[in-house]
Formats: structure tokens, sequence, C-alpha cells
């Protein structure tokens, strides 16, 4: 019994140490949204400016005080009088006029709502491209590794071919050497580009909330050949989308917004404030906290609180001439920030179009690399040609490959961000 436990603990482990998580780009991308602490943080900035919005609001009703006092004395020149006197009084006041404060608060509560929507919406789309970017990192380090790998195997039969015609006498022993040699350094680099890809991955657990134990497969990118080849893109029309309907574009047109609103603050300070106040309670009453509360010691008042400042040298008026000149510089900074999203836009449509042409190169030197490899194998083992001679061609073929793969990969993540852009 005991070695049958003992067994089926070993096939538990065994099994655990080969269980892999599979991922696609799609649940990557998903998961990075759940996992962000920077979303999160957005989240609760959304959620603040919707308090902050309640509370704008708030600020233009009633509100509702109460003031209360208990004390004890000693006057001994008033014998009959007790020591002891209590003061209640509750207070409602009602803003009537405050330089149009309220009404600017609450249109600026819709525009904070509205920038932290925008700010979130484009974190997350950010985030994305980030996971999106190490992905394609891991693909391409992936794609590498297997090329390598499935060149050492044709490299290893070769070599075993070579060493027969060594021991035939038909290929010298610097032969053996060379091509000994190639593998040694071939295994070195698919040690060095595993390591590059562990790392990577890691990079990519660490964003997906993955323990870093857990072993992680990456699939390929779905439906690549067909997501990089079917591209309609109409620069013209994208560069005016991103000035006016980018998230980036309506978030610098929200801090404007914000900016003017602040100069109505900063005028309003030059207005009196109005209040409607009205009171009701006991002035002050000696005696127990019953007496406090007799209808003779109670009253009430109503009337208008008028407050403002008549002079502080031009204090306020250089407030609001600073926020003028505020405004100012936010407008300075939205058009050159909008500017730079043109010229953004531009350098990823460039990039686009340079990495098509260069895919279609690297297509070309692939099937070119393919017949020379094919060619110089038969002259290998028909010993026309020296193993240098073939290392050359098998190094061609796979640098060929794995130029050609890479920048497929390349320009999927160069399309990426175009979209992204424009987002």
């Amino acid at each position: 019994m005991r070695k049958k436990v003992v067994s089926l603990l070993f096939l538990i482990t065994a099994f655990t140490s080969f269980a892999y998580v599979e991922i696609d780009l799609n649940t990557a991308t998903e998961k990075v949204i759940e996992k962000s602490e920077t979303i999160k943080k957005y989240n609760l900035d959304l959620e603040n400016s919707k308090l902050q919005k309640k509370e704008a609001f708030k600020s233009g009703l009633p509100s509702i005080g109460y003031s209360g006092t208990i004390a004890k004395s000693e006057d001994k020149s008033i014998p009959t009088q007790s020591d002891e006197y209590h003061q209640y009084k509750l207070t409602l006041s009602q803003p009537i006029f405050n330089g149009f404060r309220i009404i600017t608060a609450i249109k600026n509560g819709d525009k904070y709502v509205k920038l932290s929507e925008y700010a979130l919406e484009k974190e997350k789309n950010d985030e994305k491209l980030k996971i999106t970017k190490n992905y394609i990192e891991a693909l391409k380090l992936k794609k590498q590794i297997e090329i390598l790998e499935n060149s050492k195997k044709e490299l290893e039969k070769n070599f075993e071919k070579l060493q027969k015609m060594y021991e035939l006498g038909f290929v010298m022993k610097s032969d053996i050497l060379d091509m000994n040699y190639g593998l040694i350094e071939l295994e070195s680099t698919i040690l060095q580009m595993k390591n590059t890809l562990e790392i990577v991955k890691l990079s990519i657990k660490n964003d997906l909330g993955i323990d870093s134990n857990e072993k992680i497969i990456l699939k390929d990118v779905e439906n690549i050949d067909e997501k990089i080849n079917v591209l309609n893109i109409d620069l013209e029309k994208d560069l005016v989308k991103i000035k006016n309907e980018s998230l980036t574009a309506k978030i610098l047109d929200i801090n404007l917004d914000l900016a003017k609103a602040a100069e109505k603050f900063e005028r309003a300070n030059l207005l009196p404030m109005v209040n409607a106040q009205f009171s009701y309670g006991n002035q002050t009453t000696y005696g127990s906290i019953e007496d406090a509360f007799k209808a003779d010691n109670l009253d009430w008042s109503i009337g208008i609180n008028i407050s403002g400042t008549l002079y502080n040298f031009g204090k306020n008026t250089d407030a609001y001439k600073r926020s003028k000149n505020n405004t100012k510089k936010t407008e300075y900074d939205r058009k050159s920030t909008k500017d730079g999203l043109e010229i953004a836009l531009r350098s990823a449509y460039l990039d686009i179009i340079r990495l098509q042409k260069v895919l279609e190169a690297k297509e070309k030197a692939l099937e070119s690399a393919k017949e020379n490899y094919k060619y110089q194998e038969k002259r290998l083992e028909n010993n026309l040609i020296d193993s240098i001679t073939f290392l050359k061609a098998e190094n061609s073929l796979r640098e060929a490959n794995i130029g050609y793969n890479t920048t497929k990969l390349d320009l999927y993540y160069a399309i990426e961000n175009y979209k992204n852009l424009l987002k």
C-alpha cells in the first residue's frame, strides 16, 4: 500500500512539473487589464471624479449647522445668577450668489469624469500595446530558437554523413572539425536565446499576475499573414482623426476647458458672496439645561450674509491674471502635443511601409537561401565542396529564415502601434 501511495505521489509531482499554461495574445491583453496595478489606480481616479461631481452639486444645496456651549463661571457681582450657562443654535445657510463658482464646479464635475474615463481607456490601450510588444518579442525569440534547433538537427545529420565520408577517406579532418565547431557555436547561441526568452516570459508573467514558477507556452498570433496583408490605411483621413477624435486629443481639449474654468474661479474671487441664513436657538442662558430650552429663552433670526474682499493690494487680480496666463500655456501645450501626434502617426505609417518592403525582400531572400542550401547539400554529399562552404549556405538559410519571421512579427506590431495611436 505504501508503495502505491509513493508511486501516486510521484506521478502527481511529475504531472505537475510538466504542466504548462497556454496563453494566446488575446488572453494576454485581456488579463493584463485585470491585473495591472496602474489600471486599478485609474479606476480609483474615475471613482473620485464621480464623487467630486456629487460634491459640486451638493455645494449648491442648503447646509445645516449646529453649535452648542455649556460652561461654568463665577461672577460674585450678581449673587442670584447661576454659575452655569448654556448656548445652543441651529443654522441653515443657502448660497444665493457666489460668483458662479457652484455652476462652474458642476460643469467641471462632468469634465473631470470624462477626463478620468478617457485617461482610463488610454491607459488600458497602452497596457495592451505594452504586453503586445513583450509578447511579440517572446514570439520572435521562440521562432528563432525553433529555426536554430531545426538547423542544428540538419547539421547533426550532415555531420554524421561527413564522419562516414571521413572514415572512408573522402574528406579531411579539418572538415570534421569545422562542422563540429559550427555545431558547438550553434548550441551556445540556442542556450543564450533560451535564457533571454525566459527573462521576457518572466516579465510577461509579472504583467499577467502569473506565478514566476509557472511554466507558460505562448501561442503564435492567429492569422498573422491575413492581419498584415489586409491593411487599408488612409493616412490623410487618419491625420485628421488623431488630432480631433483620439483619446489623447480629447484629453487635451478637456484640459484646456478646465484651464478656462480655473479662470472663472479666480474671477469669482473678485466678486462678493451672498448667502441666505436662518438660525434658531437660545442666547446665553444661565441656569440648568432645562432653562435653556424654555420658550422665553428661544429665538430665531433670518437674514442675508454678504462677504467679500474690499481691498488686498490687488492680490486677487494678480491671481486672475496668472490663471489667464496658465490658460495660454495650456493652449500652447495642446497645439504642440497635437502636432506631435501627427508626427508620431506619420512615423508609424512610414515604419509600416518600410517593413512591408523589407518583408518582401526577406521572403525572396529566404526562397533563394533554401534553393542554395539544397544545392550545396547535394554538392557536399558528392564531396564537391568543403564543410566551410556548406556551413555558409546553412548559415545563410538560417539567417534568412530568422530575418523573414522576425520582420513579419515586427510588421504586425507596427500595425498595432499605428492602430493604438488612433484610439
